[in-house]
């Protein structure tokens, strides 16, 4: 039972990604580098995110720049932590410390 719902997650996440990415590449002069269900990404966040990233070794930057594909990673991953965030939200769920143990345990 729950591999199925951790299924109907993934796809609902992928789901969710994938349209995010295409509403986001329509030509919009928004400030936002994503958008799902409402919830904005601004290019702000990203550009946060990508330098903290790079303050810690994670993100390689060269002469002040990133490659495309490792931009495209990051916000791939806020835009899934946004989707995640709102499938809870319409689930009226949450991730507890016991469910982050048990997939640290597990993982």
């Amino acid at each position: 039972m729950k591999i199925n719902k951790i299924n109907t997650f993934r796809l609902t996440t992928t789901a969710f990604v994938t349209l995010a990415v295409v509403v986001s590449s329509c030509g919009s002069t928004s400030n936002s580098a994503a958008e799902i269900g409402g919830a904005k990404i601004s290019r702000d966040e990203l550009e946060l995110t990508i330098t903290e990233l790079s303050d810690v070794g994670q993100t390689p930057v060269v002469d002040g720049e990133i490659a495309g594909d490792t931009a495209r990673s990051i916000l791939t991953a806020l835009v899934q932590g946004a989707a995640a965030k709102q499938l809870l939200k319409n689930y009226d769920q949450e991730i507890t410390k016991a469910d982050r143990d048990e997939i640290s345990r597990i993982g």
